[in-house]
């Protein structure tokens, strides 16, 4: 029984594995064929891609707006390699890919939107001196030449001041500055040589002084004083002959200039100084009677006492003008209006001896 047993399980064993083997037939199908892939698949967008950029890059190089043909030069495509391919599953369907050409355009409008407006910079602080400064891609091209940073004006000099000249000693000032500026610098210098004693180097400064501006009245003045001292007469005339011309109303230097004519016995010549200034003395009783003094020797008495009056009505204290009134009316034949203003001359109690007794000699 056993081997009976042993013929009928193998019997069904093999009967279930032919029953396999047809199952197995029937299940097997041919496969589909296998598709290559389109070598327009990928390549279209890639053309589509390539084009675009090429034709907003000539665009962008026709219109510029405002930025220098050639300062960004158009990247290179990337090279697009294409994916490896999958064999489908023997049950699912390929899957469906996209129109390529909506997305080359709005690739190629992306860039051209790129060329035509970049994006921003953004600020980058200055680099130090000794750096060389950022270049980012619109620096690519050479620009016009830099502006130029205007120079801090270097400060103006100021006028050099001469320090004072110590006594006995002689300095030599380069001086700058106006006419006056440097006149003054001069009249400085003088004064400090007077002081110490050194004239004729003091009356190089003073003449220096007045070259510079002749109508600068303190340097001339120092001057005059200077020469009349040293009598050098001739020299004086000449300064105050030049001063008066260009300041008519220095009254005392009309005075003196007519002093030293009458020294030289040129009455003629200080009556006409004392005239030319007498509208700028009105008021100057010292003035009036020099002039009257000048007038009474020339002879000229009605004058005369018309101006020793003006300066006796200035000045009524002072007895010289009283006796100059007096002298002047005896020339007219006036004699009794003569001996009241002696009178008066010896009532001031201020004349000389010599007037005194001229005048007490008239009333007797």
């Amino acid at each position: 029984m056993s081997v009976i047993n042993d013929m009928l399980r193998d019997l069904e064993v093999r009967r279930a594995g032919e029953l396999g083997d047809q199952q197995l037939q029937r299940e097997i199908r041919a496969l589909p064929a296998q598709r290559r892939p389109s070598p327009w698949r990928w390549g279209l967008p890639l053309l589509v891609l390539l084009g675009g950029g090429a034709i907003a890059l000539v665009w962008w190089q026709a219109f510029p707006g405002g930025r220098p043909v050639g300062t960004m030069a158009a990247a290179p495509a990337p090279a697009v390699s294409p994916p490896p391919v999958v064999m489908p599953a023997p049950a699912a369907a390929p899957p469906s890919l996209p129109d390529p050409a909506p997305l080359a355009a709005v690739d190629a409008l992306r860039i051209a939107h790129l060329l035509e407006n970049p994006p921003a910079e953004p600020a980058v602080a200055a680099p130090p001196p000794s750096a060389p400064p950022a270049r980012s891609a619109r620096d690519a091209v050479p620009s016009a030449a830099p502006p130029v940073r205007p120079e801090a004006a270097p400060p103006r000099p100021k006028a050099a001041e001469v320090p004072p000249v110590a006594p006995g000693s002689i300095e030599k000032t380069a001086v700058q500055g106006s006419a006056r500026e440097r006149a003054e610098a001069e009249f400085r210098r003088a004064q400090s040589l007077l002081a110490a004693g050194q004239n004729s180097a003091a009356y190089d400064a003073l003449q220096a002084a007045l070259r510079h501006d002749p109508a600068h009245v303190g340097p001339r003045q120092a001057l005059l004083r200077l020469l009349l001292e040293g009598r050098r007469i001739d020299e004086a005339m000449t300064a105050l002959q030049e001063g008066l011309d260009l300041h008519p109303a220095q009254i005392g230097w009309a005075m003196s200039l007519a002093r030293l004519l009458v020294e030289r016995n040129d009455l003629a010549g200080a009556e006409k100084v004392l005239v030319r200034s007498q509208h700028l003395a009105l008021g100057n009783a010292e003035y009036a009677g020099f002039h009257g003094h000048v007038l009474n020797r020339l002879g000229r008495y009605r004058d005369a006492a018309e101006r020793y009056g003006a300066a006796s009505r200035l000045a009524p204290a002072e007895g010289r003008w009283w006796f100059g009134l007096g002298q002047a009316l005896d020339g007219e034949g006036k004699a009794g209006e003569a001996r009241e203003a002696y009178r008066r001359a010896l009532a001031s109690g201020n004349l000389n001896a010599d007037l005194a007794a001229l005048a007490e000699a008239r009333l007797h």
